[in-house]
């Protein structure tokens, strides 16, 4: 998506960094590889990573703040996989988007679906360092978006 962090990291790209990137995700992990891999990160534009943020804070907050759609939730779960204790709304939303190009040519994202579970975010953030010691990228390039920090 940024085109000039794409052809830096498409030049530089070789199988043994890809090798290692897959070693450092083992070794982090403590687990043999369960499935596939990307070879390459995604360099998306900030702007773009805070209009998604927006779209899917926009959505959670619509969907929580919708008792007949909290009511339909409750009861799509079996009992024996219901939490005691659990909160009036979840801990945890994660939005997944899909990127197209709209109308004027420019990236944009088209929800997936919306999930309830926190384990993407810290493999999430695990894997973003591993592509930066793998890869040599700069370590100024950010993978957490809306300021928040390790």
């Amino acid at each position: 998506m940024i085109a000039y962090l794409r052809r830096q990291f498409n030049e530089s790209f070789t199988q043994a960094r890809y090798s290692r990137l897959l070693e450092l995700v083992e070794a982090g992990t403590g687990i043999p590889l369960q499935f596939p891999h990307n070879e390459t990160p995604v360099f998306l534009p900030r702007r773009l990573v805070e209009r998604l943020c927006r779209y899917g804070r926009e959505l959670a907050e619509q969907l929580v703040h919708d008792p007949a759609y909290m009511r339909e939730s409750e009861r799509a779960i079996p009992g024996r996989w219901r939490v005691p204790n659990e909160t009036a709304q979840p801990l945890f939303v994660q939005a997944d988007f899909g990127l197209v190009r709209d109308a004027a040519g420019e990236w944009d994202g088209r929800l997936v679906e919306i999930q309830g579970f926190p384990s993407i975010y810290a493999y999430q953030l695990f894997l973003s360092q591993c592509y930066r010691e793998a890869y040599a990228l700069d370590p100024s390039l950010d993978s957490l978006p809306d300021g928040l920090t390790r």
